[in-house]
């Protein structure tokens, strides 16, 4: 397995994160963690997702503290243990993770392109980024992935009509000759299939699949995090986005 490609593509944390077993998540953005030394910390949470699979009481996390006057909340939950390892649950790290491998040019299938801007509006939304390269255009919207089920990794983890939105967005700019491309930040090195969690949203599967018969490209790649860094990790080259019928699965 070769990752040399992405050696420089990770976040090194400013310290090592802390251990700890979570208590619950509750109000969305809040959880309460017990720390190593059994003290109940109070964390943000940097998800907006269900979390189905990564909030289950009596998980073993990762948090970080910060030393800021302007947080109100100077402790952030950072990761969950998934089998065996960690998963980032906070969904900011996936932007500032594939701008960084986009400057390093570490994706074979990008590397042509010169320059890029970041949160590009686009009909009135935003995608994640634009990639120039002589009048060519190539837009990106990236989904961070922590749903994990049957050996594949799934999104969505909840109903997203803003994760739609995006679909219709990037099959219109298809459509329109530009490359437009779906990015699934899959948060564990052990899960290399991809598929979308159809049962959970069929809309966005259905259109999902649509895009992808318009000229939208799917690409999967996979992460690995330790209690120093989060690091791209892998291309994910199994990608299932048919309706389930047809690639003969059921997630139960």
């Amino acid at each position: 397995m070769n990752t040399h490609g992405f050696r420089k593509c990770r976040i090194i944390f400013d310290s090592p994160l802390r251990d700890g077993i979570l208590i619950r998540r509750y109000k969305r953005f809040l959880a309460e963690i017990k720390s190593s030394t059994g003290r109940t910390v109070l964390a943000h949470c940097a998800n907006t997702g269900s979390m189905q699979g990564c909030a289950e009481p009596g998980s073993p996390v990762l948090y970080s503290i910060h030393n800021s006057n302007k947080r109100k909340i100077p402790v952030s939950w950072q990761a969950v243990q998934i089998h065996e390892e960690w998963v980032c649950i906070n969904t900011l790290f996936a932007n500032r993770l594939i701008k960084q491998a986009l400057k390093n040019h570490a994706f074979p299938e990008l590397s042509d392109f010169i320059s890029f801007q970041s949160e590009v509006v686009v009909d009135g939304g935003r995608l994640d980024f634009l990639l120039e390269r002589k009048g060519l255009r190539c837009y990106i919207e990236v989904k961070s992935v922590t749903l994990f089920q049957n050996k594949r990794a799934f999104f969505p983890d909840a109903v997203t009509l803003r994760g739609q939105r995006h679909l219709d967005v990037l099959t219109r700019l298809a459509k329109q000759g530009h490359r437009a491309v779906i990015f699934f930040l899959i948060h564990h090195p052990k899960f290399n299939i991809f598929s979308s969690a159809y049962w959970i949203d069929s809309d966005y599967a259905h259109k999902l699949n649509k895009a992808v018969r318009n000229g939208v490209e799917i690409m999967a790649y996979n992460t690995r995090m330790t209690k120093n860094d989060l690091q791209i990790y892998q291309k994910i080259d199994k990608i299932e986005f048919e309706w389930p019928e047809r690639i003969g699965f059921s997630p139960n």
